[in-house]
Formats: C-alpha cells, structure tokens, sequence
C-alpha cells in the first residue's frame, strides 16, 4: 500500500486486508506524508517504510522491493484509501493458479459502488486506454489499465523489477507493458471499487484526470518505440 496523507481511512483499511485469512503481512511505503498516515498504519498492524522520493511509482517500487524481502510467494498491491476490499483478493489468487498476473477491472457497474470516483469520465477514459494499450501491445483484453489492485508471483516480479522506473501516475502503465514485454500471462477479474476516503491526490478534478490521461497515452507510445528499437 502507497500512502500519502491517508491518515482517514488507512487503519481500515490495513485492518480489512489482514483480516483476510490469506494475507499475512500488510507493507505500507509512508511517501512523505504530512499528517498520521505512519502511526495509523503502525497501530493497525501494518508494517511501514518510508520513501523519500515523491510519486505514486516511486512507493509502489519501495513496497515491492521491501516485500521481495520477505516470504510471501505472492505480492499484492492495492491502496490505502478504502477504495478496494480486502476479500476481493481471493478473486485474483485462483487464477495465480494458471497465468503470471491478475489484476483487477473496475469497468463492472454493479461492483461499482455509486459514490465511488468513477463516473462515465473516468470510466470511458480508462476504457480506451486499455483499448489502446491493447492493440499497440497485442495483449489479452483489457478493460482498465489504471486499476491497481492486482496480483503476481514473487518470481515474476523479480523479472520485471529491474526496469521498474516511473515514479507517478504512470506507473501501472509501466508495470503492464513490461509484464507483457516479458511474456508474463494476464488476466483481469472484475472487482469491487468503494468510494474513498479521504482526497484523491491524482483525479481530483477532471483536469488533473486529463492530465493523466495524457502521460498514460506518452507512455505507452514512448514503450513502443523502445520495444521496437
């Protein structure tokens, strides 16, 4: 879990995912955060790293290293804002059965909670980003390439680790293209999305929304042109 300033909703949050009987060890990456985010996580049970770096990646790539670290066979990113159930993670860990990595689709409206930060904008928007990812990469289908609960084996993510490098909004968009440059297998499952607690720092407004629909379509164009040199 990347968090910055969730001091609201992340004891909860910590406390929904452990309280799922597959999950031993819940790994916050506190990024610069300027309220309790830290102690709440802590007294929630979660273990917390800090990184200096500021950028959605940059904790994700800190939560990631620190979790290779560790035992667990399977790594789970999510976030810390209440926004992702923890009992959604036994509708990716079946299909770990079979392929590399499962992530999760919040393009299923009856999953959608009606409060959740998914309006037709963002919907139709994450839609035809994955749609784009899709034919440029020749990939499985994909339906949102911005939802960030997913999962994926600890060997596969050792594969991709090393070329893990952008620290914001991009991220994700990264972490698909090198699984399916390394020939990684993907599936989605379509998942819960709740409404969330606390600001969100990335879609606030359908600007700043713009903004990174922008760099995700950059991104993918510019991993293109490097996977064809």
């Amino acid at each position: 879990m990347p968090a910055y300033n969730e001091e609201e909703g992340i004891y909860n949050t910590v406390k929904d995912f452990l309280n799922q009987e597959v999950v031993d060890e819940v790994i916050v990456v506190d990024n610069n955060s300027k309220d309790n985010t830290a102690k709440e996580a802590k007294s929630a049970g979660a273990i917390v790293y800090f990184e200096p770096k500021q950028g959605y990646g940059y904790a994700v790539q800190k939560a990631f290293r620190m979790a290779l670290t560790r035992k667990a066979d399977i790594i789970v990113n999510t976030e810390s804002d209440s926004t992702f159930l923890g009992r959604d993670v036994y509708k990716l860990l079946p299909y770990l059965e079979d392929v590399d990595m499962v992530c999760g689709s919040r393009t299923h409206k009856v999953l959608v909670d009606k409060n959740a930060k998914m309006g037709p904008f963002l919907w139709w928007g994450n839609f035809a980003l994955a749609k784009l990812l899709q034919f440029l990469y020749g990939s499985c289908q994909f339906t949102d390439i911005q939802c960030s609960l997913r999962a994926i084996r600890r060997n596969e993510l050792k594969k991709i680790m090393p070329y893990l490098n952008e620290g914001g909004s991009t991220f994700l968009t990264q972490m698909t293209i090198l699984a399916i440059n390394k020939r990684l297998d993907i599936i989605e499952v379509p998942i819960n999305y709740s409404e969330r607690v606390g600001q969100s720092k990335i879609t606030s407004t359908t600007f700043k929304s713009l903004i990174v629909g922008f760099k995700i379509i950059a991104s993918l164009f510019k991993h293109k042109i490097m996977r064809g040199q």
